[in-house]
């Protein structure tokens, strides 16, 4: 009989979401259903605001919106995560918590599937102002609410330590400043259209479409047109502290 001495549990797919080492997959999970439900959220505004409010109730157009924020949303928060890790934690065990989130998105995400639909359904439930229909749209409404706090809660720590381990944060901070101040001018300027739909976004619209563009595309182009022609300025002191400070440091 082998004795259970010295053996070493593996953790299972929730211990992994746990702690410093699972910041990442948290990271990716509550971004995933986050962005999902923000997704919806802004479809339903933009259409009360362009006098269309009934445009979101379709199913597919709420399902397609729903996927594109959760899967823009669990890649963003697993790179996120995976950069914004503690000192501490390696690098394997921060992929560990991405896949952990993989398998628990699943469940996550076919409840927040359904929180969409009930999200899309507004226009239809003031209308007809029935009790039921109009408590399913407000549970829908306070679960998106819940999880973009539990994005935020997980993103000051990811964020910070991401921040810190960006060698080009120096230039890349103003840069990317500058880029969302030119998708806000624009997207104003140009009221652009929302994907499936006769909707044009106003100026709220613009300014939040700016800041998902800024977010999802143009700062994750930022860094990495930044990390390669770092390789070309590396004695420049615009990308970080001079060689006397880092020798004094």
């Amino acid at each position: 009989m082998t004795s259970p001495i010295g053996r070493t549990a593996t953790p299972g797919f929730l211990d992994w979401l746990k702690g410093d080492a699972g910041l990442a997959g948290r990271l990716a999970l509550s971004w995933s259903l986050a962005g999902g439900l923000s997704m919806e959220v802004v479809l339903v505004t933009a259409a009360f605001l362009s006098g269309n409010p009934d445009a979101p109730s379709l199913p597919f157009t709420a399902t397609f919106f729903f996927v594109v924020g959760a899967a823009g949303g669990f890649l963003h928060g697993a790179l996120v995560g995976i950069a914004g890790r503690a000192p501490q934690v390696q690098l394997s065990e921060a992929f560990r918590g991405v896949e952990a989130a993989g398998l628990w998105a699943i469940p996550t995400l076919l409840m927040g599937w359904v929180a969409a639909l009930w999200i899309s359904m507004t226009s239809v439930a003031v209308a007809l102002a029935q009790v039921g229909m109009i408590l399913m749209v407000l549970a829908g409404w306070v679960a998106c609410l819940l999880a973009c706090s539990w994005a935020l809660m997980e993103a000051q720590k990811g964020l910070r330590y991401a921040m810190q381990r960006w060698p080009e944060r120096r230039p890349g901070g103003p840069l990317v400043a500058i880029i969302f101040a030119t998708l806000v001018v624009t997207f104003v300027w140009y009221r652009p259209e929302i994907w499936f739909t006769d909707l044009q976004v106003s100026a709220v619209g613009a300014l939040v479409l700016a800041f998902g563009a800024t977010v999802w595309i143009a700062l994750p182009a930022t860094v990495f047109v930044l990390h390669f022609l770092h390789q070309f300025t590396a004695q420049s002191s615009v990308w970080g502290p001079s060689q006397v400070e880092e020798t004094q440091g």
